[in-house]
């Protein structure tokens, strides 16, 4: 038998990601002390400070571009030290990954742990919202990034919404809107209402009421620029009038009906790429702390209940899994419908991914106080054996 590096799977949703141990290899480990925040201080990262101060703009765009001068200076002098720092206002690949991951994460937790017996609103549900602006935009991306935060705020308080992600992109006029993922199902008039209340505190509702009166002051007329039919205008114009222009329509709740892979479909959305558009300046994308520690499901090559050998078994049997070339030294990759043919065909596998997912979510709503209250109770001196046992190491390649 050829002598291997032990590794370990990670299962995702539509690939199998082999990860070979390294600590066995004799090199040198170190990381690159120039890209600590520390030695990054420059007389130019001064000048973005200072601009981070900003609140409130005269032109969104022209403060976009301000201030993107000023950051690519920066990151030119940081080049000059061998530190590289990402294009401005864009996600990196890192990032990219890391919103992957908790977006398939959080869909996982959800799907695989729905109940169709169960009533919508008593358990974990997908909801894909956006919120826009009703009028242009008079703060900087950092000030309503903090009316996002409150608003998360008041989902997770009082709407139970456990888990979400959210992304900040930008319209064609330069304004910020979020593409916001969460766990919960939530009446479009509650998400609709609790936004423009953040806008509201900001002046947006004001700006609107002015802009809209002035512009139906004669009555009715179609507005420009808008795709949406006749009637439709009409009955938004008549809902609008009644409330005195106070309740701009700021959300919309994306119908997930239809969609065959959902996974994929929100990623491709908060992970697309808008060259012709401003650049977001700060945060691109977030998501709550306890959701960015969950991992992917994983088995190793000394897994004693065969769950290794029906991976082997996938990939050598399934024609529609792909191997990709290695990129990188140690990884190994496996593209295809991964978690569909582990649900047809092979029960232990299914059974390992649910369980993980069922952790994670008896974790999420044991209170900390409980936790500690019962590690405290089962905590005692241990007799540990240490079994011996012969380790079969499996190989892909």
């Amino acid at each position: 038998m050829s002598q291997v590096l032990p590794c370990t799977i990670q299962l995702r949703n539509n690939v199998l990601v082999q990860y070979y141990d390294t600590s066995y290899l004799d090199f040198k480990r170190g990381g690159h002390t120039a890209t600590l925040k520390q030695n990054q201080k420059s007389k130019i990262k001064e000048k973005i400070k200072e601009l981070n101060k900003v609140k409130e703009v005269e032109n969104i765009n022209d403060f976009e571009k301000k201030y993107k001068k000023v950051y690519d200076k920066h990151k030119q002098s940081l080049a000059s030290k061998n530190v590289e720092l990402k294009d401005f206002g864009i996600l990196s690949n890192a990032q990219k990954k890391t919103l992957k991951k908790n977006v398939e994460n959080l869909i996982n937790l959800v799907t695989i742990n729905y109940d169709r017996k169960k009533i919508v609103k008593n358990q974990k549900f997908i909801a894909f919202v956006t919120l826009t602006l009703p009028s242009s935009q008079k703060h900087t991306d950092t000030v309503l990034r903090k009316s996002l935060v409150r608003f998360i705020e008041n989902l997770t308080k009082t709407y139970k919404v456990q888990h979400y992600v959210w992304k900040a992109e930008t319209q064609k006029n330069g304004n910020i809107h979020f593409h916001l993922l969460i766990d919960r199902f939530i009446d479009w008039q509650v998400i609709k209402s609790l936004w423009n209340k953040q806008l509201f505190k900001l002046g947006y509702i004001d700006f609107y009421q002015k802009k809209m009166k002035s512009f139906f002051r004669e009555g009715f007329k179609l507005l420009p620029n808008d795709k949406r039919k006749k009637e439709q205008q009409i009955k938004a114009y008549e809902s609008n009038l009644a409330s005195n222009f106070t309740t701009p329509n700021t959300t919309d709740i994306h119908s997930l009906k239809g969609v065959s892979n959902i996974t994929n479909y929100i990623i491709k959305y908060m992970t697309k790429l808008e060259p012709n558009k401003r650049s977001i300046i700060g945060a691109v994308w977030g998501a709550n702390n306890e959701l960015k520690k969950i991992n992917y499901p994983t088995v190793t090559d000394f897994d004693f209940n065969g769950l290794f050998t029906d991976l082997i078994n996938l990939v050598e049997n399934e024609k529609q899994i792909k191997v990709i070339p290695q990129t990188v030294d140690f990884v190994s990759l496996f593209v295809g419908k991964i978690y569909k043919y582990i649900r047809k065909k092979y029960k232990n596998l299914w059974l390992h991914i649910k369980s993980h997912y069922n952790l994670q979510l008896q974790k999420s709503l044991i209170p900390f106080k409980d936790i500690v209250k019962n590690i405290r109770s089962i905590v005692k001196p241990l007799n540990i054996v240490f079994p011996t046992y012969e380790q079969t190491v499996f190989n892909f390649n």
